[in-house]
């Protein structure tokens, strides 16, 4: 049996392995978005002053949706500690779906604004995958506290966290998704890229881990605020309508061929 959290021994420490993970995965991911986004066969230039501007606004979306689409799991039960604590919202934790739209949204504002009109979205690709798999271990080694974990089962898939109860380990799930998505991306990632544009590729694996998302949230106690669904479910049916479509119009002039 595993005993969670299960730290992380480094230099004579025990470093907790969410903050290990999550800081591993990020060093990581920025290291192979700076190879891939060389490998962009763009032909255009982007001002220092404008890609200052577009990181900044990547994080700042990030951040505030995170925390927000986090809030809105359980609006009523967090509207009311809010107005007993004005900072209680900083503390509620942050979601990686919502991070993922707000930077999205993030991006697409800034660039609105200082006038950049082609898509660099290929280049997370690859760190995104990566990525999400080295923090996900770090959400599966850290165990019930981090609040990934899925319902109780009975199934052979389940373990025990530490309680006595074995839950679906949903981190585990998001890994082994992840791990497929990367087979196919290194079988068709150079096909793809030489018959759609820049973007594609992206907004598909977006489309494709919101899907993931919309239905591994079925099985994760999580409040069904809305309609039967969670905040981040709502999201994720958002941004698969809308990215859907910009994936279709880039299909539909090949199946016509």
């Amino acid at each position: 049996m595993i005993n969670f959290p299960v730290y992380v021994q480094l230099f004579g420490k025990n470093i907790h392995p969410h903050v290990f993970f999550e800081t591993l995965a990020y060093f990581v991911a920025a290291r192979i978005y700076s190879v891939e986004r060389r490998k962009l066969d763009n032909n255009y230039e982007i001002t220092f002053i404008q890609k200052i501007s577009i990181i900044y606004g990547m994080i700042f979306g990030a951040f505030i949706f995170a925390i927000l689409i986090s809030y809105l799991q359980n609006p009523i039960e967090n509207i009311y500690a809010t107005e007993k604590n004005p900072l209680y919202m900083l503390t509620v934790g942050k979601t990686i779906v919502g991070g993922i739209f707000g930077a999205i949204l993030g991006i697409e504002i800034t660039k609105k604004i200082v006038h950049v009109d082609v898509s660099t979205g290929d280049a997370f690709v690859l760190p995104i995958i990566i990525g999400m798999m080295i923090g996900r271990l770090g959400c599966f080694l850290t165990g019930l506290s981090d609040g990934t974990v899925g319902n109780p089962t009975k199934s052979i898939f389940g373990i025990d966290f530490g309680d006595g109860i074995t839950r679906h380990p949903t981190q585990l799930y998001e890994i082994a998704f992840f791990i497929v998505i990367l087979a196919l991306y290194v079988k068709f990632n150079k096909e793809i890229k030489k018959n759609f544009p820049n973007g594609f590729l992206f907004k598909t694996l977006i489309v494709l881990y919101f899907m993931f998302r919309f239905v591994i949230d079925y099985i994760k106690p999580y409040s069904k605020f809305y309609f039967g669904l969670n905040s981040i479910q709502v999201i994720c049916l958002i941004t698969i309508v809308y990215y859907g479509y910009s994936i279709f119009k880039a299909i539909n002039p090949k199946i016509k061929r």
